[in-house]
């Protein structure tokens, strides 16, 4: 049997010393692509299924805006941002979706606020509802009835902490998974 040469050795330490370095940088998990506010990014909603996104714009609102809604004081101290996007159709049929947008702060992610629209009775019996959305931000509707090629393009509304700071980046999140982050 022979004996290693210290130099051998020394290189087969250091080349087992940086194993759990390399381990862990295979483990961690990806950020994903970056993009710009306006860039499309094609995104996998479904198995084998992907549709072309848009971040639009990140609007701030102000807090006088969520006046409308219904317990509007518990939403005191806190800004919503308009997340206005558009999402393309990049092949035909329809799809189960996976994932949705994010919108991060220095404190992580803001939250998402989901505006039902409204019923309210108008006393009108050939018309007896009118129906009342939150108009500063409307999502989208439809999109599996457009064709090929086409887009829909809708809001989501995110919600600053109480006194929390304004968002830095949107991301596409599947799970744990980013896939794009807008900037």
């Amino acid at each position: 049997m022979t004996t290693p040469r210290p130099a051998a050795r020394t290189a087969a330490l250091a080349a087992l010393a940086l194993l759990p370095v390399l381990a862990l940088t295979a483990c961690s998990s990806s950020s994903g692509e970056e993009r710009s506010i306006g860039q499309s990014a094609s995104v996998e909603v479904a198995k084998g299924h992907h549709v072309d996104v848009t971040v639009l714009a990140l609007e701030a609102g102000t807090e006088a805006d969520l006046a409308e809604l219904k317990d509007s004081s518990k939403y005191a101290g806190r800004t919503p941002y308009y997340l206005r996007y558009r999402y393309t159709k990049t092949q035909e049929g329809k799809a189960s979706w996976s994932g949705d947008f994010e919108v991060h702060g220095d404190a992580g992610p803001l939250t998402s606020l989901s505006v039902l629209p409204s019923l309210d009775s108008t006393g009108n019996p050939d018309d007896p509802f009118d129906v009342r959305t939150f108009e500063k931000c409307e999502s989208s509707t439809g999109f599996d009835k457009v064709a090929k090629g086409a887009s829909v393009e809708g809001c989501q509304i995110f919600l600053t902490d109480t006194g929390g700071g304004a968002p830095k980046d949107v991301k596409w999140v599947d799970g744990d998974k980013t896939l794009v982050t807008w900037k």
